[in-house]
């Protein structure tokens, strides 16, 4: 589900996908606001937004602990900085129940030009 939720833009569409407001959460200290995603097939996520920039700054769903125990994950993206005139997150923590999990640092991003249609077609 994570992956399907990339991009905002289809889901307005209708289809498996329905968007409703979430909870207002503080993320490193700025205001965000929150968007749950829902999905006929997978358990909802909570997509939070920077008010002030509009950057995808996290993102919450249920998940499992190293244990295999059911919590709540934490995926937490900071340190925009424009590549090629997209701004992307260059760190990246990772949270399970509350706990810390990891912390990735985007040494360099390497985007494609263009990419071949024929890599989006089903097999």
């Amino acid at each position: 589900a994570i992956l399907l939720t990339a991009k905002l833009t289809p889901l307005l569409k209708g289809g498996p996908f329905t968007l409703k407001p979430g909870p207002e959460a503080a993320v490193a200290g700025r205001p965000a606001v929150g968007v749950v995603v829902e999905h006929t097939s997978y358990k909802p996520i909570t997509l939070h937004f920077d008010k002030e920039t509009g950057r995808l700054v996290k993102l919450t769903r249920p998940g499992k602990d190293m244990d295999g125990q059911d919590v709540e994950r934490e995926t937490v993206f900071a340190d925009h900085k424009a590549v090629s005139g997209v701004l992307l997150p260059h760190t990246v923590t990772t949270s399970a129940g509350g706990k810390k999990v990891s912390v990735f640092t985007v040494q360099k991003y390497e985007l494609l030009e263009t990419v071949d249609e024929s890599e989006f077609k089903a097999e």
